[in-house]
């Protein structure tokens, strides 16, 4: 419980099962380019590590082999990593952030569970599950962006994570395990594809608004467990906007109205926005008048506005008529001139 750090040389290729385990004192510890695995509870509960560097070489971290390293702030865990074992980070209550690598595929059973400090976490594209509590009372965690390659969110996965406010959840995953979502105090709304055929009991236990498709299992589990749905399919336009203003905002009295360069954002009921430049239409507008006139933009039936100005025209100038020059001449004091 003294030891403060060790180096281990070059040649070594595997760091075994319960080598440090419970080495409250150690806080530094090197490992070398030959190792190829981190075993089982290799660095387990070793409270003063704050730092640890995995090299290139290692291709799998193995079961709670830094559960426990409660000083732990930072980890790079390098390409080439195929496989993270289950519990492996659990209760890393310092670790702020993780980048899992795009070799890993699949984020196992407690890996990450009860990283109350952990903010940020990048799932790679080669990921197909997320298993039981992987993420599980990740309090700090607030959003997490899970790719497309997903097809399943297991059981309590990310449940406890209070201040997770964003998450979409991608076409392909298929099922969605109980409590998967629950006490996500912060979650507001969720999507869920048509292609969830199973949501678990309890998986959104929370007071989330899921946004999904008419007779979907999503619409089932929100009328089952008290949910309010929003059906994706027939989402209508709430409001319109000016996006960009016409190019021309000044004209004469008699000129025609220029809507090149106007764009509008439109919002729909889902709150997805849209921008178009075309398909609307215009009224309100007449420069029979000089002044600042109001444009009406309608579209969808909306409206919304905004204004130009006509002034007077300009006077015309004959090029053939007589011209009067002014010649101004240097006059010398008492003298007469005209």
């Amino acid at each position: 419980t003294s030891l403060t750090s060790v180096t281990i040389p070059e040649g070594v290729t595997s760091i075994g099962w319960d080598v440090f385990y419970n080495c409250s004192s150690l806080a530094s510890v090197t490992i070398p380019s030959s190792v190829t695995s981190i075993g089982e509870y290799a660095i387990y509960n070793c409270t003063s590590l704050a730092s640890v560097t995995i090299p290139e070489g290692v291709t799998s971290i193995e079961y709670a082999a830094f559960q426990g390293c409660s000083s732990l702030a930072s980890v790079t865990i390098p390409e080439g990593v195929t496989s993270i074992g289950e519990y492996a980070f659990n209760k890393c209550t310092s670790l702020a952030s993780v980048t899992i690598p795009s070799s890993v595929t699949s984020i196992k059973r407690s890996t990450f569970n009860d990283c109350t400090s952990l903010a940020s976490v990048t799932i790679p594209e080669g990921v197909t599950s997320i298993e039981y509590a992987a993420f599980q009372g990740c309090t700090s965690l607030a959003s997490v962006t899970i790719p497309e390659g997903v097809t399943s969110i297991g059981s309590s996965a990310f449940s406890g994570c209070t201040s997770l406010a964003c998450v979409t959840i991608p076409e392909g995953v298929t099922s969605i395990g109980g409590r998967a979502f629950e006490a996500c105090t912060s979650l507001a709304s969720v999507t869920i594809p048509e292609s969830v055929t199973s949501i678990g009991g309890g998986a959104f236990d929370c007071s989330v608004t899921i946004y999904g498709y008419s007779g979907s299992n999503a619409e089932k589990y929100a009328e089952s467990n008290g949910n309010v749905f929003v059906a994706i399919d027939t989402v209508e336009l709430t409001s319109i906007s000016i996006n960009s203003m016409p190019g021309k905002a000044t004209y004469y009295i008699g000129d025609s109205l220029d809507t090149s360069g106007l764009t509008l954002k439109l919002t729909y009921s889902d709150g997805s926005t849209e921008t178009v430049s075309s398909g609307f239409e215009t009224s309100g507008f007449s420069s029979e008048t000089a002044g600042t006139k109001t444009v009406t933009v309608s579209y969808g039936g909306k409206t919304t506005s905004f204004t130009v100005t006509v002034n007077e025209p300009e006077p015309d100038i004959d090029e053939n008529a007589p011209q009067i020059v002014l010649e101004s001449k240097k006059v010398t004091k008492g003298k007469e001139f005209t």
